[in-house]
């Protein structure tokens, strides 16, 4: 909502301030039935020790899919978790939902 100057505090900070202003969403982007299932499928994106998205998710899409989702989400085939943008993660994970979740696990 609002920029500080460091200068407004006293003592002055080491770092940039703002004042944020934080609305909870009518309808969430996640629904709470899923959110344990989408804390889990994003962990397995960040937390697997591998080069790119693709080879942590190779267990979980084919690679029609992976190629379809990177297309259509505008996302390079070989991305990293932080290449994706919040929007991207959400419909990979939708896409999960509605094709894979149903039969099996992350």
């Amino acid at each position: 909502i609002r920029e500080f100057e460091r200068a407004d505090f006293e003592p002055v900070p080491d770092v940039d301030v703002v004042l944020l202003h934080v609305q909870r969403r009518k309808n969430p982007l996640v629904l709470q039935e899923n959110a344990m299932t989408y804390n889990d499928f994003i962990r397995k994106g960040f937390g697997a020790w591998k080069k790119h998205l693709k080879a942590a998710y190779k267990n979980v899409f084919t690679y029609v899919q992976w190629k379809t989702l990177s297309q259509n989400l505008h996302f390079p085939i070989k991305a990293t978790p932080t290449q994706l943008t919040f929007e991207q993660w959400l419909g990979v994970f939708k896409f999960y939902l509605g094709n894979v979740h149903k039969e099996g696990g992350v």
